[in-house]
């Protein structure tokens, strides 16, 4: 995030609310992809004064990333995927997918948008399962 502040000049807010997080190699490294994504976009098309990353933990496990902007917002064919230039909010949403999570975006053209992640860690165990299941 400091790096994205002194690139941007935006102010930048992180706030962790769920403690330490131990995650798996592949979710942490697509959930890391998500938020460099949401805030890639931040910079590039919202002319956002502040962002903030939220990290909260809801009921049964339930972790979620929040990325908040004030910029323009997005409007609804964006989000949709209309339109040749918008690539990154689908990948994002592969990419919430394949860590067996949901990928919501809320916004209105001059409100901000809000990117959130949602998903429920698996022990190393099950994923180890999972993967071996596959590919059966």
């Amino acid at each position: 995030l400091s790096r994205f502040r002194k690139e941007s000049g935006t102010e930048t807010v992180l706030q962790n609310q769920s403690g330490e997080l131990v995650l798996d190699g592949e979710a942490e490294v697509q959930i890391l992809r998500i938020v460099r994504e949401a805030l890639n976009n931040a910079r590039k098309h919202s002319q956002a004064n502040m962002v903030r990353v939220l990290l909260s933990q809801g009921p049964h496990g339930l972790l979620r990333v929040m990325i908040e902007d004030d910029g323009t917002g997005i409007s609804p064919q964006v989000d949709d995927g209309a339109g040749d230039q918008h690539f990154g909010l689908a990948i994002m949403r592969e990419r919430a997918a394949s860590i067996g999570g949901n990928l919501y975006i809320e916004s209105e053209p001059g409100e901000g948008t809000r990117v959130v992640l949602e998903w429920v860690p698996q022990a190393e165990e099950q994923v180890a399962e999972i993967v071996e299941a596959e590919h059966r």
